[in-house]
Order: structure tokens, then C-alpha cells, then sequence
């Protein structure tokens, strides 16, 4: 790992700096983001849609209303699983490593019982897909959605105080349990002195970035349903489309807020442990010194 040379300005910012800086990372590496989530994050899109179609099709009936309320919900809570690829790319691109589809899966699938049982099991991805699917093939529904909407909230407060996992599985190689002859740490071990002095700041970006995400995703939906509905003359009203559209707007922040997580990771570090002091260091003693002739 080129660990002297970074992508991205090693600096402490601010949580607007970052929210800007996500969105010019966001277009710059667009092409590899799009097949990232193309071949990682296209499969969960499709299947909860698929999941869905029945309260959809009871909404084109005039019946119900709850495929708004859900398909969030479902984005929410798989996520982290989802945008792990994502994750790992900027990890890797940060310090100007060679990425192509193959390392991105072979370290996946290295971590991924991790992962599984973080987000699938303990943070209840894997669970909440399970209502949902349940509520959506039950007659009466409302008690599943209702378990889904607790189960949501509570897994906002825990990946509010510690949102750092995916970054620590995946970029620290961070393991479950301690290992024997083993130099990587746990991830209960590593969150608590990465949150140490810093747990406040971290709590507040990450409460502070659902109105965030809320906004943005107000300003995707609405620019992209006006430009719809100016190329077709009328507004659109078809639910199957419209779930379909709302899906997409969903995922895309979701995976604009992993690039904003993936930053603020950077940033905790640089005040917590001086990362952009090391780095400079690093780079002053790798740097060639001119001899001088007497």
C-alpha cells in the first residue's frame, strides 16, 4: 500500500467540507461507482422490489399506501451490506492502488461472514428483510411494518454511535474475535479507541446526516420526476414506475452517505490518532536527500 501518496487531501474538515467533498468524489469516480452498484447494489434494489410487488399492486388498486414507508425502511437496513463494494473501492483508490472487479470480490467474499453477522444478524439487515417479506405475504400487514419501522429505529441509534464498521472490517481488517499470532485487532476493541475522544463529534455527524439525506433525497426525487414528467407531457402516476424510481433515489443516497461515512472515518482518524502528521512523516523520510559535494 502506497501509504505516502493519498487520492484525496489528507486534512482535517468540516462535516459540510465533507458532505462537498463526497459529491465531487461521487462524479469523479462515477464510471466505477456505476458498475459497483450495477453488480453490488442492483440485486438488493431488485429484490425488494420484487418483495413488494404485492402491497405495489394493492396500491394500483387504491388499496394501502405503504411502499413509500417500506422500501426506505428496507435501504435503510441493508445498506451497509449493500455498499461494502463501495466502501472498499475508496479505501483502495484512496492510496492509489490497482482496483478491477476481481480484488473487489475475492475481498469480499474474505469478509463477508463478518459482514453477514454485523449487519445481516447483530444489526438486523438480514432480519428486517425477513418482516418485511413476512408483512408483505401477510393478510394484515400493519403488525409487520410496525415491528419493521422499531426495529429500524433501533438500529439508527447503534450505527449512529458506531457507524465505523464497515471501514474497519473491510480497510483494517478488523476480526470478530481475537486471533492467536494475530497483529489485527477486534472491531469492539478498535471502535472503542477510534470513539474514545471523539464520540460526541461522531454521534452528531451521523444524527446530523439523516436531515441531510432527507434533503437530498427531496432534490433527487423531485429534479428527476420533473424532468420525467416534462418528457412524457404529464406527471407520472403509475405505482409500478414510480416504486421503481423512488427505489433508485433511495440507493443513490445511500450511496453517497457511505462515500460521506467513508470520509468522516478519514477524518476521526486524522484528529484522533494525527493520521495526516504520520503520512507526512512518511513521506519526508522516503524522500531523497541531495548529497553535497565539498
Amino acid at each position: 500500500m502506497k501509504q505516502n501518496a493519498t487520492h484525496i487531501p489528507v486534512r482535517p474538515r468540516s462535516f459540510a467540507e465533507l458532505l462537498d467533498l463526497s459529491l465531487h468524489v461521487m462524479v469523479r469516480h462515477l464510471a466505477a461507482l456505476t458498475w459497483i452498484c450495477l453488480i453490488f447494489v442492483g440485486p438488493f434494489l431488485a429484490f425488494d422490489l420484487y418483495l413488494c410487488h404485492t402491497v405495489i399492486a394493492a396500491e394500483s388498486l387504491g388499496e394501502g399506501g405503504t411502499v413509500f414507508l417500506i422500501l426506505p425502511q428496507l435501504v435503510f437496513l441493508q445498506a451497509p451490506l449493500a455498499t461494502s463494494a463501495v466502501t472498499l473501492y475508496m479505501g483502495r483508490v484512496m492510496f492509489l492502488q490497482q482496483t478491477n472487479p476481481r480484488t473487489i470480490v475475492s475481498e469480499l467474499w474474505r469478509v463477508s461472514g463478518t459482514l453477514i453477522l454485523i449487519h445481516g444478524i447483530s444489526r438486523l439487515a438480514l432480519v428486517g428483510t425477513g418482516v418485511a417479506l413476512a408483512g408483505c405475504l401477510s393478510s394484515a400487514p400493519d403488525a409487520y411494518f410496525g415491528f419493521l419501522s422499531i426495529m429500524t429505529f433501533f438500529v439508527a441509534i447503534v450505527r449512529g454511535l458506531r457507524p465505523f464498521v464497515n471501514e474497519l472490517v473491510l480497510l483494517e481488517r478488523c476480526t470478530l474475535r481475537s486471533r492467536a499470532n494475530s497483529e489485527n485487532s477486534t472491531v469492539s476493541h478498535r471502535n472503542r479507541s477510534l470513539h474514545a475522544s471523539n464520540s460526541g463529534t461522531i454521534a452528531w455527524r451521523s444524527f446530523i446526516s439523516i436531515p441531510a439525506a432527507i434533503l437530498l433525497l427531496h432534490i433527487v426525487n423531485s429534479s428527476g420526476s420533473y424532468v420525467m414528467s416534462q418528457m412524457v407531457g404529464r406527471q407520472i402516476a403509475n405505482p409500478y414506475i414510480l416504486a421503481i424510481w423512488m427505489s433508485l433515489c433511495f440507493w443513490f443516497v445511500a450511496v453517497i452517505f457511505s462515500i460521506v461515512r467513508f470520509l468522516n472515518y478519514l477524518d476521526i482518524r486524522i484528529r484522533n490518532e494525527g493520521w495526516d502528521v504520520q503520512l507526512l512523516v512518511l513521506t519526508a523520510s522516503q524522500t531523497p536527500k541531495l548529497g553535497v559535494r565539498a
